[in-house]
């Protein structure tokens, strides 16, 4: 599941899938969770994303691996403050079931990332991890190279 402009009405979802194996299609079937649990595979719609090959370490030679195909798909229209279930794949092979929450209307989230900085000294990551955790400021999640808080 990835960020998205508007979490209360759209999810974007993306996947890796191999590049060799896998039908060069991104599939995602998706439903409100109390219609899926009601009506089971039936309540799923399904959305066609993009499937790319995207290269890796210098090679586009799918058959050595040095390559994956990345699968995106976007879905709006949804409903604020709702769960869904969803599975993705290429049209023969599919994911397990899964959900994800739509953003409550009117609510926003706040979070903070720390990146790998490649810094040998990690005495001042350290310190704005605890500072961070020890503080009032209110987050929802956050996350540093070592952990995610809250």
């Amino acid at each position: 599941l990835n960020a998205t402009k508007d979490p209360q009405t759209s999810q974007n979802i993306s996947w890796m899938s191999n590049p060799v194996l896998a039908n060069p299609k991104a599939i995602v079937q998706y439903a409100e969770k109390t219609e899926y649990t009601q009506n089971g595979v039936s309540a799923f719609r399904t959305l066609e994303g993009t499937s790319d090959i995207i290269e890796m370490a210098s090679s586009g030679n799918v058959a050595t691996n040095y390559a994956v195909r990345v699968n995106s798909v976007n879905i709006t229209g949804l409903k604020a403050g709702t769960e869904y279930v969803y599975k993705v794949g290429d049209g023969l092979f599919t994911s397990d079931v899964k959900t994800f929450k739509t953003q409550d209307a009117d609510n926003e989230t706040h979070f903070f990332i720390i990146g790998d900085t490649q810094a040998a000294d990690m005495t001042n990551i350290s310190n704005i991890s605890a500072a961070l955790k020890s503080s009032d400021l209110d987050f929802d999640f956050g996350w540093n190279h070592e952990s995610i808080l809250r």
